[in-house]
C-alpha cells in the first residue's frame, strides 16, 4: 500500500467514525465526572410469581408473553439474566426489569433520558447494529492510530516529534497503570 492510499483510508475511516467516537469520548467523560444520568422507574406489576422460571431456556418467551398479557407493546433484543433478575436489552431506551423476592415478581418500567441512554450505549446495552458499529470502531481506530503513527515516522518533519512523544507517553501510561 503507497502512501497516498493509507493516507486515505485513514481520513475515511477517521471521518467515518468521528461521530461514534464522539458519543463514546463525551459519553464515557460525563460518567467518570459523576454524570451519569437518570433513569425514571415505574411498577407495572407485582404480585406473587406464578409463571416465571428465570433459569429456564424460554424466559424471552416467558417475558414477551408477560408483556402482551399486560398490554404492553414493547419489542427487545435480548435479555440477561440471574435466577431471580431479569432486565430486556437494549437499555438504552425503555427497558423493563423483573425481579423475583420470596415469590413476590415486581416488573419495573425504565426511562433512560438522554444522558443515561448514551452510557448505555457506551457500556455497549445498546442495539446490536449500534455493538455491531462498536466492534468496527475498535478495528478501525486499530488501522487509524496505527497509520497516523506509520505515516509521521515516514515524514522526515514529524519522525522525531513523533518518536519522542510516543516514548514520553507510553512511559507515562505504563507509570500510571502501575501506580
Amino acid at each position: 500500500m503507497n502512501r497516498k492510499q493509507i493516507i486515505n483510508i485513514h481520513l475515511i475511516l477517521a471521518t467515518f467514525f468521528a461521530p461514534l467516537l464522539l458519543i463514546i469520548g463525551i459519553s464515557g467523560g460525563l460518567y467518570l465526572v459523576g454524570i451519569k444520568g437518570e433513569i425514571k422507574q415505574q411498577i407495572i406489576y407485582q404480585d406473587s410469581n406464578q409463571e416465571f422460571d428465570f433459569a429456564s431456556k424460554d424466559r424471552l418467551q416467558q417475558i414477551q408473553h408477560f408483556l402482551k398479557k399486560q398490554k404492553i407493546n414493547y419489542d427487545f433484543e435480548y435479555a440477561v439474566n440471574d435466577w431471580n433478575y431479569a432486565k430486556t436489552r437494549p437499555t438504552s431506551k425503555e427497558y423493563y426489569v423483573f425481579k423475583l423476592d420470596n415469590e413476590l415478581l415486581t416488573v419495573t418500567k425504565h426511562s433512560p433520558n438522554f444522558i443515561a441512554s448514551l452510557v448505555e450505549l457506551h457500556k455497549g446495552h445498546g442495539p446490536k447494529l449500534f455493538r455491531i458499529l462498536q466492534i468496527l470502531l475498535a478495528i478501525a481506530l486499530f488501522f487509524i492510530l496505527l497509520s497516523g503513527i506509520s505515516l509521521a515516522l515516514l515524514s522526515a518533519n514529524y519522525k522525531n516529534r513523533t518518536i519522542y512523544i510516543s516514548a514520553l507517553s507510553s512511559l507515562f501510561f505504563v507509570l500510571i497503570i502501575l501506580l
